[in-house]
């Protein structure tokens, strides 16, 4: 009972100094997770490129975790005076349909919307009236291209690196169905985009990736591949060209608002925008993270109800084994003594005698070799006569089929007398003899 309830404290002791290494400890490795937060110096984060954001335009105001999802637009006064830059970057953005009409709304009055994500919202694709088809390819390297007659021409190489080797990732694109090829060979929208959509653009394989769509007065820029503008891909040369010649097709001297609010659902932030910050917010936002949650609970929950009950509990001592050789073995004779099974029951008696002998007098003869009596009798001390009345009574019986239960008796008594003597002779090997 104590042996379970300290091994029960031990792992509650662990499981909070595990909790509070997850959350509070300073990891000193690196966290290879495309988790594109502007505030973090991992990898793929974001910190390098938002600082360079910061640089790049003359002013920047922040949509931090405890505000509203873009809460700094509400003040449509501000859209025509005030032009600026509404960007996000992360994997993916989460938008009230009241967010989605207010950015329309926001961009329609000559600002811009630039969103850097893995996957464009289905309510923002059909805000749009888009019905496009998006496409992922699997590799290591991919080489993208900017399309804008006045930003730098060339092709821009990226690859995925974690840990320490390359390794594959999905990059994203549309698919060309609603992609064609002008005269010049440059990739144009057709159909109903055909004036309104420009690429911005595609990768070695002609699939477009960067593109932009007129909103009234003002545009929204859509760039699939968050990573390329990770931390790790801004400390190379080419990676942080590409970032600058990206940021090129913006006006610096607007304001950036940089949105990092939206990357978790809405419905996690109360309305006042006063949000503690404990990382359960974030458990309780994912669901798989949730449903882990209430699960380890309830999982603690029953180890300390039922593991109280059976402390509790008394459990009876099992009785002391007995010994049933001698039961068994004198079941086994009355069978077969009653199945008129003579000889088999000489057999067994007879064996055990000569193995008998051989433990207690460590004898190397065998019955009916010259030496076996001569042996067996200076070994015993007993008579000479009466060993060899006994060993010839038992090679007669052995050769003899059927036995009749006289001849049976008269070998039993015989061997019982034996065995009456030795242990009147040898107090210590009385054990052997049963």
């Amino acid at each position: 009972m104590y042996y379970f309830r300290n091994l029960l404290l031990f792992a509650t002791l662990a499981a909070i100094g595990l909790i509070l290494w997850l959350f509070l400890g300073k990891d000193n490795t690196y966290n290879w997770q495309q988790s594109l937060r502007m505030d973090k110096e991992q990898p793929y984060d974001l910190s390098h490129f938002y600082r360079r954001c910061v640089q790049y335009f003359t002013q920047t105001e922040t949509i931090r975790k405890n505000g509203t999802s873009v809460g700094l637009l509400h003040d449509s006064t501000q859209w025509a005076t005030k032009p600026s830059v509404y960007l996000f970057a992360g994997e993916k953005p989460y938008y009230l349909e009241s967010e989605l009409n207010l950015l329309l709304r926001y961009a329609s009055k000559g600002n811009s919307l630039f969103l850097i994500t893995n996957e464009i919202p289905a309510a923002l694709l059909k805000s749009l009236n888009l019905d496009w088809r998006f496409k992922t390819r699997h590799e290591t390297t991919m080489l993208l291209r900017l399309r804008h007659p006045e930003i730098a021409k060339g092709l821009f190489r990226f690859r995925y690196f974690e840990r320490d080797t390359f390794k594959a990732y999905n990059w994203n694109s549309i698919a060309l169905g609603n992609i064609k090829l002008s005269d010049s060979t440059a990739l144009q929208f057709s159909g109903p985009l055909k004036d309104k959509a420009a690429i911005l653009g595609d990768n070695q394989y002609g699939e477009p990736y960067f593109f932009r769509l007129r909103i009234g007065e003002g545009f929204c820029y859509l760039h699939l591949n968050p990573m390329v503008f990770g931390n790790r891909q801004l400390f190379t040369a080419e990676g942080m060209h590409y970032a600058m010649e990206v940021m090129r097709h913006f006006n610096p001297a607007h304001t950036l608002i940089w949105d990092e609010a939206a990357k978790l659902p809405r419905q996690d932030y109360e309305p006042s925008g006063n949000s503690s910050g404990n990382p359960l917010v974030y458990i309780q936002s994912q669901p798989a993270l949730r449903a882990a949650w209430y699960t380890l609970l309830a999982g603690i929950g029953l180890l300390l109800l039922f593991g109280a009950r059976s402390m509790q509990r008394i459990i009876p001592s099992p009785p002391d084994m007995r010994n049933s050789s001698l039961e068994y073995a004198g079941l086994l004779g009355l069978m077969f003594y009653r199945s008129g099974n003579y000889k088999k029951l000489f057999t067994i008696q007879w064996q055990h005698f000569q193995g008998f002998t051989r433990r207690a007098y460590s004898l190397r003869s065998k019955p009916g070799d010259p030496d076996f009596i001569p042996d067996l009798v200076a070994h015993s001390g007993m008579d000479e006569i009466f060993i060899n009345k006994l060993i010839g009574k038992a090679l007669t019986l052995e050769s003899q089929t059927p036995l009749r239960a006289a001849d049976l008796h008269s070998w039993a008594e015989g061997l019982s007398a034996f065995y009456s003597q030795f242990h009147k002779k040898n107090h210590g090997l009385s054990s052997q003899s049963t």
